[in-house]
């Protein structure tokens, strides 16, 4: 195709050489371009079909020492996880050994250390990269769901011998740092963070782990029912709509795999929170509004 022609000869260019990373004006927006063409051909850009150009070029800049050059390499890769070969093609390069590592575990570091923008930004990646693509088929939901795992459980977990003999529910444990520190950010005071924080924690309940671990997390499940956590805040509406899209999320996961044939996913969550989810989403935004009679006296 034609894009891909001159997209290559941009790729030539000397401001794409890595220590010219931080001095180039167009750095930010031509990755951004790259990212969406290899949102669109992930095989051409990052596969078996890539010269290798722009995969580099991504490697360096998330390991690159100036961190707001790393933070537009991992919302590109974040962007090309958003399609289903997208997340088979970066699957093999999050891979030890492959191209992008150290990709996931730094992600974590940016969300556990960094200046509030800065992780902000890093939580919002977790978003894409840990949601279910709508354009999943039910034959490809088991494998995805095991792919979104494995990349929490590496983003988390440094140098982990993830293997195969683990059960599901031994391996899903292993993602308790994460979901922690996305519990801490959610109730820090800063609108921002918490849109952010409330956007990955609906991405992650799109997938069966996420929907049992985040209810038997401490305090997590609970927060996300709690309404009062929000009043006095500025923008409440909207993190207020944010958990209601959030439980209602956690249904639908519960009712898809509550019935599929993998029982390792069947049993996510007990009636008595199955019954306070539906009871949120039945009652919706603004929950049951307590009216107080009021009777009046007459003086004397």
């Amino acid at each position: 195709m034609y894009y891909r022609f001159w997209s290559h000869a941009i790729c030539d260019y000397s401001f794409f050489e890595t220590n010219n990373l931080s001095i180039s004006p167009f750095f930010k927006g031509y990755i951004g371009f790259f990212g969406s063409l290899a949102n669109r051909d992930p095989d051409h850009w990052l596969g078996s079909k890539s010269d290798g150009k722009f995969k580099n070029i991504l490697s360096d800049a998330v390991d690159y020492n100036a961190i707001n050059i790393s933070m537009v390499a991992f919302e590109s890769i974040s962007c090309i996880a958003t399609t289903p070969t997208g997340r088979i093609t970066l699957d093999k390069l999050f891979a030890k050994g492959g191209a992008f590592d150290s990709v996931l575990n730094k992600l974590f570091v940016f969300i556990s250390n960094s200046p509030t923008e800065i992780c902000t930004r890093a939580v919002e990646c977790y978003s894409f990269l840990l949601r279910r693509p709508n354009e999943i088929d039910s034959e490809g939901l088991f494998a995805d769901a095991i792919l979104s795992l494995n990349w929490a459980i590496i983003s988390c977990q440094k140098s982990i011998d993830k293997t195969d003999s683990n059960s599901v529910e031994d391996k899903e444990l292993l993602i308790a740092p994460l979901l922690k520190r996305l519990y801490s950010l959610a109730t820090q005071p800063f609108f921002e963070v918490r849109v952010a924080v409330f956007k990955a924690i609906d991405a992650i309940v799109t997938q069966p782990w996420g929907v049992r671990q985040i209810t038997r997390q401490p305090g997590f499940f609970e927060y996300l029912l709690n309404r009062q956590t929000e009043l006095g805040l500025p923008d409440k509406i909207q993190l207020m709509q944010a958990k209601l899209d959030i439980m209602n999320n956690m249904l639908k996961t519960y009712k898809v795999w509550s019935c599929s044939e993998y029982k390792s996913f069947q049993n996510l969550i007990d009636r008595q929170q199955l019954k306070l989810i539906q009871l949120y989403i039945k009652e919706g935004l603004w929950g049951v509004v307590k009216s107080e009679a009021a009777v009046a006296l007459e003086p004397g």
